[in-house]
């Protein structure tokens, strides 16, 4: 077999190597389960992203309505009279 013969062979069967590769070797690049599977646990990570972020937002919004209560009670009447005093 003359050499360009041989290199045409080697580069057809790299070809097929492309094509249909050893499974064995490139089974780490598959994901595991199926599409919905997958998808699934897509979304219930979604969901618990957005269930922390809503506690974080709660524990915030309760931290900010203490401080705001406790403003009200070193200046001796609550900030609701104080605005309606100096309004009317």
């Amino acid at each position: 077999m003359t050499r360009r013969r041989m290199r045409a062979l080697l580069r057809g069967a790299g070809s097929i190597m492309d094509i249909y590769p050893d499974p064995d070797r490139y089974a780490r690049f598959v994901p595991a389960g199926t599409a919905e599977e997958r998808l699934g646990e897509i979304w219930h990570r979604v969901g618990r992203y957005i269930h922390d972020a809503a506690g974080r937002v709660h524990r915030e919004s309760e931290s900010c309505a203490r401080l705001e209560e406790e403003g009200e009670e070193e200046e001796g009447a609550p900030a609701r009279e104080r605005g309606r005093r100096s309004s009317s």
